[in-house]
Parts: structure tokens; sequence; C-alpha cells
């Protein structure tokens, strides 16, 4: 019994291990992913560059103030497409609204074009 209750802890210990190991690999080819990303949208441009004589002079490794500089470039390029998805997103909802008011218009229009017809039929 004890021999079962160990090889279920081995086992489950081996499991936590190559869940940790899967997720450590996720993770890295994010972070290469992200690392990527940022020096592409950096690109070579010369406020890149300027940065990365700056972080030279200031004994910084310029690859990664590039790096840095291209998430920051990223990071607005992802807020910028947002905020034009959002604006979108509100003017499509506008519209939509402006439909149906104009439908309760019309609604009421012929609710007043009917009720005016029974009156008048009324007397």
């Amino acid at each position: 019994m004890l021999g079962v209750h160990h090889e279920a802890v081995a086992a489950a210990r081996a499991r936590h291990r190559d869940l940790r190991e899967a997720v450590g690999r996720e993770l890295r080819l994010c972070e290469e992913e992200v690392h990527r990303q940022a020096v592409e949208a950096a690109g070579f441009d010369e406020s890149a560059l300027k940065a990365a004589v700056r972080a030279a002079i200031a004994g910084l490794d310029p690859a990664h103030v590039i790096v840095q500089e291209g998430k920051l470039r990223l990071r607005e390029f992802r807020l910028t497409r947002l905020s034009e998805e959002r604006e979108e997103l509100v003017t499509e909802v506008e519209l939509e609204l402006v439909g149906k008011l104009k439908l309760a218009d019309l609604a009421l229009l012929d609710y007043i074009g009917c009720h005016n017809a029974e009156q008048s039929s009324f007397f």
C-alpha cells in the first residue's frame, strides 16, 4: 500500500515537473516573440539609433535600449489600434441607435396618424 502511495507521489511530481518545464518553454517563446516584435517595431530609424548612442555613452547596453524603445513603440501601436477599434465600435453603435430612433419615430408617427384617423372618424 505504501509503495502505491510513493508511486502516485512520484508520478504527481513528474507531472508537476513536466508542466513547469512546458510553462517555462512557453514563457521563453513568448519573451522571444515580444523581443522580436520590439526589435522590428524599433527598426533602425534615427530615434532608435540616437537612443543606442545615448545608452552607449551612459554605459548601458545599446541593444537593450533599442529593444526597450521597440517595446514602447509596440505598446503605442497597440494602444493606437485599440483606440481606432473603439472609435469604430462607438460609431457602429451610434449608427445602430440612430436607426432605432428613426424606427421609433416612424412608429410614433404611424401611431399618431392612426390615432388621428380614429378620432376624426369618431366625430
